[in-house]
């Protein structure tokens, strides 16, 4: 973390008054700048610190322009505070006050008077506002005579500006006035914090004539938009079509500008076409094409649908499939090569008899098809609006000459069925917003078809099977609502980041299928970092964490602290701040004793939370240090003696860390001798580390048993058994953890669902699965066993202690189960097995 606000400084050359935060030496102020700085400043008669709130500042201003800062500016000030500035505005004039250094978000009022002498003594008060800096204000302009600037702060809880790695220590504001004539046109573009971007500070000349960023170090442009990673000119550029990205938001967050024409995070949209422009006017339901014949832009609707009277909304048309059936005479000559005839010319007699129907007012038919063509009767099947049904029975002795129906003498009498024609109108999230993870998820999927319609759920384009998952997951059927409607309500309880994804709804009518896709979003519980997740701090001392969440956009979640579990109340010392453009910082002023500090992050979805600890010794303890380390390719920090260190795990994938089962971070204890006053680190605990590859493995296995078949569930145990025997010997405890809560996972879902394993398991495989497990618990250390630790699942006296790690019981109990299951004739066998390989481990533990 840079602290880059350090010193003041004057330039006459430029007759730029303001406060350097290079870390610069500090400067010599010319005459000028001091008469700005000072010459203009009485303080208030009878200001004192007295009443234990601080008022040894402001004062009366009286001078044609001058300068305004908090006092120790750019460091912090007193609190509680009570600060009044009172500017005495002379006739026909006005008070500009530009913001150029303005870091407070409340606190601060500006107040305007036609008369003011006391708090008591004054006429018609104004209150202009209170200067949030995140407004983005550069200037504020009062009118009347006498212009008030208060500074009252009783709690120093989230008063300054904080953004991240740049802005994270300057405190109060450093402001100027002007009084000019009332006609003065401002022409000038005044600058601020947020136009220099937050990386960099706002100048201004003496006579306020120019304004200009002076950018941090690494940093430059007009606006300090350009830096190390974004930088067009120099071929630093994430933006298509001609875009250029900038810093916005301090040096974590950039954007693109966009040229004339494009928009999109990444300027990837086209908005310069007039078409599509047009189509945005337009809002058309379906969609929206331009006729090159009249050049104009309009609304199209989908098969099935039919334009509305306001041009844009698509109306859905009731058609219906219509089967009849005529019976063939069986006596008729040459019925043989009349019914082959048909077949043979089946395409242009459907054509035929297409036009017969539309020249008997059946307009809307279309689709004419032979169904069934047999020596006994033929069917025939096509499709009609449905305000043409009543005309059906005038048209349809149209298509019969002579009793005959294309050459086949057919009875006079008809089989006409009528049922809707199948439709799927839509697939759609019940509720608006992406799915909350652990809440309930209620997709909706309605159609139009006969009463044999039957609805099918696919996720990812394969099957969601509901009687494959002991999950709470059901579907409702509503055979027919309003409108001859058929609907399929498909709910999900307790959904989890596995259910994201593409969920697809098919229907299937008379052999025909038709489908329509949703995309479907969970918003996670929030990811939660604290830095430092550990802390040695000797007693006294100024401590900070900070707290993020990983999946933040655009400041929707809320953060809050606890302290050893409790809420931080206002009798607290400790100081919370609101980070920008994420995060919350929480500010230890005086370390007085070992506590933890919890940091609640909260969105739609619910709380998530992570701690972060402090190590508090006396001066005198603080000689007793494990100093600063590294192995197995984490950097251990320096920590006083009987307390641990906690470090992000090693990961076996490249930069690809994946936390979701254990809190991802190991932990090492520094052990102390007291008498000799020497001290050593302890062997890493792993148990919270899991390898990726393994959590791949689980995310497969939690598909399976979510009703995902994705995967089979025999490939998924045989890609789990290649990785733990390739690692044996090699494992982390958080490692055999998952594997054995992994094999536990397969065994009892083959056990549940027989059809998932696709036939046996090969014993002798999982005997060998259940060798590595022992051998990898044997090594654990008592501190893992605790973590990874459970009381027991069932009878456990005769278990040697390495089958107390709760997962490796688990893994051996639903084994033993699987096989007395499947080989019920041979049940003394297998459990005989099982068991003597747990006890040649216990055999060998005693000679250990």
């Amino acid at each position: 973390m840079r602290n880059v606000f350090t010193s003041s400084s004057c330039h006459p050359a430029s007759k730029n008054c303001f406060y350097d935060f290079g870390g610069n030496p500090l400067l010599g102020l010319s005459s000028e700048c001091l008469m700005l700085l000072f010459g203009s400043l009485l303080l208030l008669p009878g200001a004192s610190a007295g009443g234990g709130v601080y008022s040894q500042c402001g004062g009366h201003l009286r001078a044609p322009q001058g300068i305004i800062q908090s006092p120790n500016f750019p460091g912090p000030f007193p609190v509680p505070i009570s600060c009044r500035w009172i500017i005495h505005v002379p006739a026909n004039s006005k008070t500009v006050i530009y913001f150029t250094q303005y870091f407070l978000r409340h606190s601060f009022y500006i107040t305007e008077y036609d008369h003011y002498a006391s708090p008591k003594d004054f006429r018609n008060k104004i209150l202009v506002g209170q200067i949030d800096a995140e407004d983005h204000l550069t200037t504020v302009v009062a009118y009347r005579p006498f212009v008030v600037l208060d500074l009252v702060v009783t709690d120093d809880s989230n008063v300054h500006l904080r953004v991240e790695e740049y802005l994270m220590d300057v405190h109060g504001f450093n402001i100027s006035y002007h009084l000019v004539p009332q006609d003065t046109q401002l022409e000038t573009v005044p600058c601020s914090v947020q136009k220099c971007s937050y990386l960099g500070h706002c100048l201004a000349s003496v006579d306020f004539s120019e304004f200009s960023c002076v950018c941090f170090g690494g940093f430059h442009g007009r606006d300090c938009e350009r830096g190390p990673y974004c930088d067009p000119d120099k071929g630093k550029n994430m933006c298509l079509n001609g875009g250029k990205c900038r810093y916005f938001y301090g040096s974590l967050v950039n954007a693109c500008e966009c040229l004339e024409g494009f928009n999109g995070p990444m300027c990837e949209e086209e908005t310069g076409d007039s078409t599509k422009e047009e189509c945005t006017r337009l809002k058309c339901s379906h969609r929206c094409e331009f006729s090159h014949e009249t050049g104009i832009v309009h609304c199209a609707c989908n098969k099935g649908f039919k334009l509305a009277q306001d041009g844009t909304t698509c109306e859905e048309e009731e058609h219906y499939r219509v089967m009849v059936r005529f019976s063939v005479d069986p006596k008729q000559p040459h019925l043989g090569s009349n019914l082959l005839e048909m077949k043979e010319n089946e395409y242009s007699f459907s054509n035929t008899a297409n036009h017969i129907l539309h020249v008997s007012n059946l307009t809307t038919a279309r689709d004419f098809r032979f169904e069934h063509i047999s020596d006994t009767a033929i069917e025939i099947v096509f499709h009609l609006r449905k305000e043409e049904l009543l005309s059906l029975d005038s048209a349809l002795p149209n298509l019969i000459r002579d009793g005959h129906l294309f050459g086949v003498a057919v009875d006079s009498r008809r089989e006409t069925d009528i049922e809707p024609e199948m439709k799927l109108l839509a697939v759609e999230n019940a509720d608006e917003g992406p799915a909350l993870e652990g809440k309930l998820m209620t997709l909706v999927c309605s159609a139009r078809g006969s009463d044999d319609l039957r609805f099918q759920w696919f996720k990812d384009g394969h099957p969601f099977n509901m009687s494959l998952t002991h999950r709470n997951a059901w579907e409702i059927r509503l055979p027919e609502t309003i409108g001859e409607k058929q609907i399929s309500v498909l709910n999900m309880d307790g959904v989890t980041t596995y259910d994201r994804g593409e969920f697809t709804c098919s229907i299937n009518d008379f052999g025909q299928y038709m489908n329509q896709t949703v995309v479907m979003d969970v918003l996670p519980y929030p990811q939660v970092e604290v830095t430092p997740i550990t802390v040695s701090a000797v007693h006294g001392s100024t401590q900070t964490f900070r707290c993020w969440s990983l999946d933040e956009i655009q400041r929707k979640f809320t953060y809050s602290w606890l302290k050893n579990g409790r809420p931080l109340n206002d009798a607290d010392d400790e100081i919370i701040e609101d980070l920008r453009p994420r995060g919350s910082r929480l500010l230890v002023k005086n370390a007085q004793r070992s506590t933890n500090y919890t940091c609640c992050v909260t969105n739609k979805a619910g709380t998530s939370k992570r701690s972060g600890h402090m190590f508090v010794v006396s001066e005198n303890a603080s000689s007793l240090v494990c100093p600063n380390n590294a192995l197995d390719g984490v950097r251990w920090n320096q920590t006083f003696g009987g307390f641990f260190n906690l470090q992000k795990c090693p990961t076996d994938a490249a930069d690809l860390i994946v936390r979701r089962l254990g809190d991802g971070y190991t932990s090492r204890r520094c052990n102390c001798n007291a008498t000799t006053g020497r001290c050593s680190w302890a062997r890493p605990n792993y148990a919270r580390c899991q390898s990726v590859y393994l959590i791949e493995i689980y995310d497969m296995l939690m598909n399976i048993q979510l009703g995902y078949q994705a995967q089979s569930l025999m490939a998924v145990y045989q890609k789990l058994f290649d990785i733990a025997s390739q690692a044996r010997g090699r494992m982390f405890a958080g490692d055999l953890d998952i594997t054995a809560k992994n094999l536990h996972m397969v065994v009892t879902t083959a056990t549940d669902f027989p059809d998932l394993a696709n036939g046996a398991f090969q014993i002798e495989d999982l005997l060998k699965f259940l060798n590595i497990l022992l051998e990898e618990a044997a090594t654990v250390t008592e501190e893992e066993k605790q973590i990874t630790s459970q009381p027991p699942l069932g009878p456990s006296d005769d278990l040697p202690p390495i089958l107390l790690q709760s997962s490796v019981f688990s893994a051996f109990l639903s084994i033993s189960e699987f096989c007395t299951h499947l080989f019920s004739s041979h049940l003394f066998f297998f459990r005989g097995l099982l068991y003597k390989i747990v006890f040649d481990y216990k055999a060998f533990e005693r000679g250990k």
